[in-house]
């Protein structure tokens, strides 16, 4: 009790007393943490709510320590009333908006009988019906341990028996699991009204239940749960997982065909390959699952799993052989019976593994539009086609009706080695692999011929012009047109009037811009067969081309009617060693084209542009029509703050591909640099047209915008001087001028046409008044120009930029090409001075303008002068104009 009144009430922390609680105590302590506490327990106001007191304590707080916890308010909840009307109604209305949008969108559910399930409720019991709830006042009590009375009373035998005879309560089911109890889940999930996001998040989760119910080994849920995400998204990876499932369930074909769907867009997806062994492993396609497993282990040589079914495939495909020689011995010949679709007619009975392609042994189109014509060429070379069917630019085989007399004897059958190689490459060709499903044609191409030439009596000629065929596809797909042109060549040569060599290499023509030699390819196939509409609308596109270059009369320019080669008419010795040759030297271009290129492409890396520079254009005089030179060199020219060479170099990349995106996003960005937005706008929306998701053209676009609005902003619309007023300003300089030239003419006598770096700015600095052009002119002509840097050395002043661009335009009023030039030199040669740079970006306004007036005169002395209008674009970006 003593200790409390000596020392004060006690508060709820045991270092803070009463007597601390005061202005002398709290202005003398120096202990931040003792005020702190001193600061708390005022707030809390056991011994008393001190307003004035805590405002002292909180100052003294924050001198010390601005930054300290205990100066820390929590600030109230802002509620609609304190907020200002204006902002409150919003806020109201905004709800209010927002409840009605939710209860429409509910109603229209509703009424199109979205399958919704009903949103969660309480269930409420009408009066009269029976609750199977029970009350919990009227369950027997828990007796307590401790109860010690209530034991003693306890019966447990009679519990028993009461236990025993009430009913068991079954499980209550809830309205919403009735009705959904034995309904069967949709392999499809309805998305009307889902935007694209919330598509993909949904295709997500359901593949999430999928993967949970493949783990859980219910294989026919999951099924369904990746059907529904590939309803949603047909990604890779639900498609993989689906066909997963499918082996899982044993439906091979599914399996087979969701893996076919997942190489097309992930041609090197192995796991799609080891899958789709799997499933063909199974559908006794011995061959084709070998191949899969062979490119599986190519890619990952340890792969156990890929291993072991290689060897079981093997293994049966042993067997088959041995037990179809076996039966063969015993039987005699076999025959094979080939399934023919029902849009294709047969005149004789095919002959099998001679010159048999299906639609899917076909490649596919190059850049076509349209759906193939599928097509078999049977034992006398007759192909017929569906009349409404359309042909793509790299199909394989497009029919035509046969003009050559009927082949009495069947072609040989193509051997089984040469087979294996063409069927290897179709699996190439089908999984967008073109490069490698070239050069297995060409090994084809090689057995073959070996096998003719071990047996010459045995005509293979139209088992080659197949194969000659399919690699005309190949070289088409990646773009070697003139490789294309060859093959097609061959195939003319062997088979005579063949329709689809002829589209083929009308359409390697149309990419090398040869109209003439595409219009006559074309009309060659029209006169084969008229039903061909790929032939028609070809010759329809390639003859506006050649009306828009040559005019209404362009027939007139048409050599003829070219004759087309046929199998009577077969190039000599010499045109073929010629054609090798040419062969040879493409090969050697292309090699060196592409080394040049990857070269340019190491010293961008390494940030060499320059060196780059020259690269890419050592490429584009190897190779003009590439349009990667282009673009690159493009970019290696924004680097070096070069724009119009690089918005040339787009143009013209542009040209020749009008889509390029890369192209068009460089391009904008160089008309950025000079400011021309309006024309980088353009570009930039061209390419959000082509990709809507590009990130770089959006940012792009953004800054485009801003830089556009700044620079609207910042422009002052300047009249020019009328020419009379010019006149008098000239007039009245030279006056004041003259007071200049004689102060400095005994200066300027002692210059030499060589001037020294002390005279150039004894004489320069002299000059009285600073606005006596002609008396600057004086002794800069004088100078060579390319001694300015050194002569004006750190000295470049915003005044000297401005005076040198005045006698530049005294230079050009002449209009001589010597002068005109030496008005470029002087602009160019200033621009290199140093502290330079500093001083262009401190000129004001009107300096600006007498500066950009001499460069438009420039721009308007091309044709007098020996610069280009890229140096002028060059020196109006230097001078920041």
């Amino acid at each position: 009790m003593a200790a409390t009144l000596f020392n004060g009430t006690s508060n709820s922390s045991n270092d803070i007393t009463i007597d601390m609680l005061d202005y002398q105590y709290i202005d003398n302590c120096s202990n931040i943490k003792e005020l702190e506490k001193i600061l708390r327990a005022l707030r809390s106001g056991k011994d008393g709510y001190y307003p004035h007191l805590i405002s002292h304590c909180e100052d003294k707080v924050r001198g010390m320590n601005p930054t300290s916890k205990a100066l820390r308010k929590l600030n109230p909840i802002t509620r609609t009333k304190d907020l200002p009307a204006d902002e409150a109604e919003v806020i109201t209305n905004g709800i209010g908006e927002w409840k009605n949008e939710i209860h429409s969108n509910a109603s229209d559910d509703q009424v199109n009988g979205c399958n919704i399930p009903p949103v969660r409720q309480t269930t409420t019991l009408k009066a009269g019906t029976k609750s199977t709830v029970t009350n919990p006042s009227s369950k027997s009590q828990r007796i307590r341990s401790y109860d010690y009375k209530a034991w003693d009373k306890f019966d447990a035998d009679k519990e028993c028996e009461n236990a025993e005879k009430q009913p068991q309560e079954k499980p209550r089911t809830t309205p919403t699991s009735k009705i959904h109890r034995n309904k069967k889940m949709s392999d499809k999930v309805d998305a009307t009204g889902l935007s694209e996001y919330e598509m993909l998040v949904r295709a997500t989760s359901e593949k999430d239940k999928g993967n949970e119910a493949f783990k859980s080994a219910d294989f026919e849920a999951a099924l369904t749960y990746y059907s529904r995400s590939i309803s949603l998204s047909r990604t890779a990876a639900s498609i993989n997982n689906r066909a997963l499932a499918y082996i899982r369930l044993q439906r091979w074909k599914e399996a087979e065909s969701d893996c076919n769907e997942v190489l097309q867009l992930e041609p090197d997806n192995l796991k799609a390959r080891l899958r789709r062994a799997t499933a063909r492993k199974e559908l006794l396609k011995y061959i084709e699952a070998k191949n899969d497993l062979s490119f599986v282990l190519d890619k990952e040589p340890h792969n156990t799993r890929a291993s072991k079914i290689l060897e079981e495939v093997e293994q049966n495909l042993s067997k088959s052989s041995s037990g179809d020689a076996s039966q063969s011995s015993r039987t005699g010949r076999k025959m094979m019976i080939a399934e023919v679709s029902s849009d294709e007619e047969e005149t004789d009975p095919p002959t099998a593994n001679h010159c048999e392609i299906k639609e899917k042994d076909v490649p596919d189109t190059v850049q076509s539009e349209v759906a193939p014509i599928s097509a078999t060429v049977n034992g006398d070379d007759t192909e017929k086609v569906s009349k409404d069917d359309k042909v793509g630019p790299g199909d394989v085989e497009t029919t035509f009706a046969a003009e050559e007399p009927h082949v009495e004897q069947p072609p040989p059958e193509m051997p089984q080695s040469v087979l294996k190689i063409k069927n290897s490459g179709k699996e190439l060709f089908l999984s967008g692999q073109y490069a490698d499903a070239a050069q297995l044609y060409t090994k084809a191409l090689n057995t073959l011929q070996a096998c003719a030439d071990k047996s010459p009596d045995l005509d293979h000629s139209c088992n080659i012009a197949l194969l000659y065929n399919n690699r005309a596809a190949c070289h088409l797909k990646v773009g070697d047109d003139k490789a294309c042109i060859a093959d097609c060549n061959e195939v003319l040569i062997l088979k005579g009037m063949d329709t689809k060599a002829l589209i083929r290499r009308a359409y390697a023509f149309e990419h090398m811009e040869k109209y003439q030699q595409a219009y006559l390819d074309f009309r060659s196939a029209q006169t084969v067969d008229w039903s061909i509409k790929q032939a028609q609308d070809g010759a329809n596109r390639v003859a506006s081309h050649l009306r828009d270059i040559h005019g209404p009369k362009w027939k007139s320019v048409l050599t003829g009617d070219r004759m087309i080669v046929t199998q009577h008419q077969k190039t000599t010795n010499s045109n073929q060693e010629e054609a090798d040759r040419e062969k040879k030297k493409e090969e050697i271009r292309r090699n060196l084209f592409d080394s040049l290129k990857n070269n340019g492409n190491t010293e961008v890396k390494k940030g060499n542009f320059e060196k780059a520079v020259e690269c890419y254009t050592k490429s584009m005089n190897i190779c003009p029509d590439e349009i990667a030179s282009y673009t690159n060199r493009a970019l290696c020219y924004l680097k070096l703050n070069k724009p119009v060479s690089a918005i040339e170099d787009c143009t013209e990349a542009i040209k020749r591909d009008p889509k390029n995106i890369k192209a068009m996003f460089r391009r904008a960005q160089a008309n950025k640099n000079l400011k021309k937005y309006k024309q980088a706008l353009d570009d930039l929306n061209k390419v959000l047209q082509l990709e809507p998701e590009n990130k770089s053209a959006h940012a792009e676009l953004m800054v485009s915008k801003d830089a556009a609005k700044k620079e609207k902003k910042r422009k002052i619309i300047i009249e020019d001087a009328d020419s009379d007023e010019e006149a008098v300003n000239i007039s009245e300089n030279n006056g004041k001028e003259d007071t200049g030239k004689e102060e400095v003419q005994s200066k300027l006598e002692n210059i030499k046409p060589t001037v020294e770096l002390e005279e150039f700015g004894n004489a320069w600095n002299a000059v009285q008044p600073k606005h006596a052009v002609s008396t600057y002119k004086m002794i800069l002509d004088r100078v060579p120009v390319k001694n300015i840097p050194e002569l004006v050395t750190n000295k470049t002043t915003d005044h000297m930029i401005v005076t040198f661009a005045k006698i530049a335009r005294y230079h050009l009023i002449a209009g001589v090409k010597e002068e005109v030039d030496r008005a470029y030199g002087i602009l160019s040669s200033l621009s290199l001075a140093q502290r330079f740079n500093m001083a262009a970006m401190f000129l004001s306004k009107p300096d600006k303008k007498h500066v950009s007036a001499a460069i438009d005169d420039l721009e308007a002395a091309l044709d007098t002068g020996s610069f280009t209008k890229a140096d002028v674009e060059n020196l109006r970006v230097t001078y920041m104009l």
